[in-house]
């Protein structure tokens, strides 16, 4: 179905109602081609490339300073 057009005809092609009916139909359609066209495994390390990285270094110096002065000194 790839590649297909949706034409669909009615006696009164001047119905508003047909018109509503015809942009839904072809909304669907175009839905259904991104779907079967996307690619999930690729999409997902495209969006994993632009997700900031951590710096676990820098998050470890942090909690270290921040335990050796909140503790209780007697």
């Amino acid at each position: 179905m790839k590649g297909n057009c949706v034409i669909m005809t009615t006696p009164k092609p001047s119905s508003g109602l047909f018109s509503i009916v015809t942009d839904c139909v072809n909304q669907l359609y175009a839905m259904y081609t991104l779907w079967k066209s996307f690619d999930e495994k690729e999409e997902v390390k495209k969006l994993m490339a632009k997700l900031p990285k951590p710096n676990t270094q820098i998050q470890m110096q942090h909690q270290h300073q921040h335990q050796s002065t909140s503790g209780y000194h007697m």
